[in-house]
Formats: C-alpha cells, sequence, structure tokens
C-alpha cells in the first residue's frame, strides 16, 4: 500500500486545526505537578467545573474521558435493562455487555414506545448521525419516569448551536446523569479528559466504581488551564457549521450518495454503490485521506460513512476524491 505521507483525518468529530501552543507551553513549564496528589487536584478541577457550571461540586465527578465515564455507568447498573436506540456511538453497548445488562434496541423517533427499561442510553448530538434531540423532551420522559435512569452523552454539545440540557438540570431530577467532554470542548485530541454531572447520591456511588483509565496529573493540569483559558476549539462557531451545511450539500448532489440531517459538523452519508469499506481504503490508499467506516455499529453496515467537516480547502480535496472514486 502506497499511503500518501500525510494523512487528511475526516473520520474524527472534532475541527482538526486548533491551536495547542500556548497549552504545550504551559505544561512543560508546569512539569513539577506529578509530584502532587491526585486526589486533590482532581477535586480542584471538579471544583473549578463546578463554578464554571454554577452547580455544587457535589454533582461533579472528573473521568479520564468519555468512555471511561461510560464504562462505570455501566458498571454502576450492573445487570440492569438498558435502552439504546440506533444507531448510536457503539462504546454503550460494549460496556452494557461487558456488565452483563440486558440490552433492548429501537430507532430514536420511538423513543416513546415505553417498553420495559431501566436504563436509557441517549446520545446528544447523536454519533454519527449529528441529530439533536429536544432537550425539553429529554427533561420531560425523565421527570415523568422516575424510577428509570437517563443517561444523557453531550459530548459534541459544543459543536452544535441547538439547544442542549444544562447541567444545572441534575440537581432537579434524581434519575439524570450527564456526560460531557473537556477533549473536544477545547479540541486536544491527545487529551482524555471528560466529567460526569449528575445528581449528588449518583456522584457518590459513582465515586465507588473503579475506572477503567487513570487521570494523570499533567491531564488535571491541561484541563484547569483550559477552562481558565475559555477558548473553545471552534473560535467561530457559526461560520463552521455553515462550512458543514455547504459539505452536506455537495455531498448530496453527488449521484448515488445520500446525507442524513445533522445539526453538528459531523454527518452520515448512505451511498449505493459499492461499499464504504473499499471507499475508505481507496481514500486512504491514494489521497491519504481517512473516513469513518460505520459497519461497526448496530444498525448501520458498510454502505454508511461518517465525515466531519475540516477547512474548505480540505473539504473540497474530500468531495473531489470521492467523485473520482465513484466515477471509476
Amino acid at each position: 500500500m502506497n499511503t500518501p505521507k500525510q494523512t487528511l483525518d475526516f473520520s474524527t468529530n472534532l475541527f482538526r486545526h486548533t491551536d495547542q501552543t500556548e497549552l504545550i507551553q504551559y505544561l512543560s513549564k508546569h512539569t513539577g505537578v506529578i509530584e502532587h496528589d491526585a486526589e486533590e487536584e482532581a477535586a480542584i478541577l471538579e471544583q473549578m467545573i463546578a463554578s464554571e457550571l454554577d452547580i455544587s461540586a457535589e454533582c461533579v465527578l472528573v473521568t479520564a474521558g468519555i468512555n471511561d465515564a461510560i464504562y462505570r455507568i455501566a458498571n454502576l447498573f450492573i445487570g440492569c435493562v438498558s435502552v439504546i436506540p440506533q444507531p448510536t456511538y457503539r462504546i454503550y453497548e460494549e460496556a452494557c455487555r461487558v456488565n452483563n445488562h440486558i440490552i433492548t434496541y429501537y430507532k430514536r423517533k420511538s423513543i416513546k414506545d415505553r417498553n420495559v427499561g431501566k436504563v436509557f442510553w441517549l446520545c446528544n448530538p447523536n454519533n454519527p448521525s449529528g441529530m439533536v434531540l429536544n432537550c425539553n423532551f429529554i427533561y420531560y420522559i425523565a421527570k415523568r419516569y422516575p424510577n428509570d435512569v437517563f443517561i444523557v452523552d453531550q459530548t459534541y454539545e459544543n459543536y452544535t448551536k441547538a439547544p442542549m440540557l444544562k447541567p444545572k438540570n441534575v440537581q432537579n431530577l434524581d434519575n439524570l446523569i450527564m456526560l460531557h467532554s473537556l477533549t473536544n470542548k477545547y479540541g486536544v485530541r491527545g487529551l482524555l479528559l471528560g466529567y460526569i454531572t449528575a445528581p449528588p447520591a449518583l456522584i457518590r456511588r459513582l465515586r465507588t466504581v473503579r475506572q477503567e483509565g487513570s487521570i494523570g496529573l499533567l491531564t488535571l493540569e491541561a484541563g484547569k488551564y483550559l477552562i481558565r483559558r475559555r477558548k473553545p476549539a471552534v473560535a467561530d462557531l457559526d461560520a463552521y457549521l455553515n462550512e458543514a451545511r455547504r459539505m452536506r450539500l455537495e455531498i448530496n448532489a453527488i449521484e448515488g450518495l445520500r446525507v442524513f440531517d445533522s445539526q453538528t459538523n459531523f454527518m452520515l452519508v448512505h451511498m449505493e454503490r459499492p461499499n464504504s469499506t473499499l471507499l475508505k481504503q481507496y481514500l486512504l490508499e491514494n489521497h491519504g485521506m481517512l473516513i469513518y467506516d460505520c459497519s461497526v455499529i448496530s444498525g448501520l453496515d458498510n454502505h454508511y460513512f461518517r465525515v466531519s467537516a475540516q477547512t474548505r480547502e480540505e473539504d473540497d480535496a474530500l468531495l473531489h476524491a470521492i467523485k473520482e472514486y465513484l466515477e471509476l
């Protein structure tokens, strides 16, 4: 395989061009934090997050990224019934299987159907589709069914203009757990750092669950710096989402491709022929471009792929490469 040296990654849901020079320089001058106590530093970061969100620190738990949060929650509810609307982020299913959940699936549009369910996993904005559920509706069903637990993964909340649930909501509902990503908010791809917001009683229980990964002291220091700096990954979200809309229209105009509605920077695409696995291979080998093959996601197959908008120049290059492949 003759893969080009430079790879353009459209498979990530993040904007890849966030400048992290200031963060790197800061961390290089604060390596002494490795001698600090990890629990104390995590508590400081949780307090900073709580202050920013205007909630109690008892409602915040820092995690080693979103996957760590998902596995901890699945372990907390070991053996329960989990409802996982499809298609969605595949780690929910993996974490639930490891923890012996009884898993049931149905399409998002039928979420009002009240089959027996204990734990609902809602990715909002949804990955891979970019669809956003109405936050008032989520709050309504969580309030109406207090015996069920609703996990709302807002990993991509900073990549949409659609209204999102507020972390303050966890102070009003005993059955609401929310997931957030500092990695995504600040566009630091190598930083596995997220947090859970939930009622204090649930946070206390989650603290007793074994972590899937440890949080390094430099990672915690990076989190504190990023919160103080207050610079999101995308400086002009409106312009970025406009580019994503343009990209969706351009892909839709290609014969044999159909883009699903999305309110974020990433989009789910269906292709009639030949399949997404072959397209992924062609783009990587001939153009050094990566797309996400959705054949690994339950409810989808190798006729679906996901891409995210990047710069206009890079997006145009991807569009050209896809057209080139389909014309072969």
